[in-house]
């Protein structure tokens, strides 16, 4: 029976990925993903000592903070990792297929490393420097 699932969920995922394939944009969309998005957080800038505690206790500055260090986090990660090492198929858990289909994470469940953690304070400047590192490292990678 575990054998038949695994099966099953391998069929799915391939299934699922030979869709986003299929819908991906073009390569010249794609080169311009990153900065579309980085145009779009730096619209927020103004906003960012407004805080909303129907969704957040945190203020749209740290969220923004929090988003441009965790895309630093990834593009870094991305040049570091060896795809050697990398397993063709990767462990199942419904929990990982569950956000992946959905594409939304469970607020309150994962917890960010320290790393990605605004600290106390900052200010306008310290997130467009934050922009500018996320635009060199894409530049770089």
């Amino acid at each position: 029976m575990a054998l038949i699932k695994k099966i099953f969920f391998l069929c799915l995922f391939i299934l699922l990925f030979g869709l986003m394939l299929m819908l991906l944009p073009s390569s010249d969309s794609r080169e311009n993903f990153m900065e579309n998005h980085l145009q779009r957080v730096e619209t927020h800038f103004v906003n960012m000592d407004a805080v909303a505690l129907g969704v957040s206790k945190a203020s749209v500055g740290w969220h923004l903070y929090h988003i441009l260090k965790v895309a630093n986090s990834l593009i870094q990660a991305l040049e570091n990792s060896d795809p050697e090492q990398l397993s063709a198929f990767p462990t199942l858990s419904f929990s990982k297929t569950a956000v992946f289909l959905s594409g939304k994470m469970p607020r309150g469940v994962g917890k960010a490393p320290k790393s990605v953690i605004p600290p106390d304070e900052f200010t306008i400047g310290d997130l467009r420097v934050l922009v500018g590192e996320v635009r060199q490292a894409l530049v770089k990678g």
